[in-house]
């Protein structure tokens, strides 16, 4: 990302400001971030409730189990099913993290 010489200001009614702050917030990131990822085409996810990030924890502790499994698990064999269990865990925390938290590229003709 290039230096941000540029200052650009403008004028919100109370309603519009509200408006910027609530959708702010509920992206989980500043306002003037929220501006610059709207205007690269992104529009940001909201914030998934606690239930999602819980459940990303214990798939993590899941892999965790797994791992650990595998270091003590005699046989190779053994030792490279749990790994790779444990890799697929992992893939899949990650799979779910980018299809709720990441931004979504819209195409629009303006831009």
């Amino acid at each position: 990302m290039g230096r941000r010489g540029r200052k650009k200001q403008f004028w919100l009614t109370e309603q519009q400001a509200e408006d910027l702050a609530e959708k702010a917030k509920r992206a989980c990131m500043t306002e003037t971030d929220l501006i610059r990822l709207l205007l690269r085409g992104y529009v940001p996810p909201e914030r998934p409730g606690t239930e999602f990030f819980k459940d990303m924890n214990r798939i993590s502790e899941f892999a965790e189990r797994l791992q650990t499994l595998s270091a003590v698990t005699s046989g190779v064999e053994a030792q490279e099913l749990l790994s790779s269990e444990a890799e697929a865990w992992r893939a899949f925390r990650l799979e779910m993290e980018r299809k709720y938290l990441m931004p979504e590229r819209r195409n629009s003709e303006w831009q």
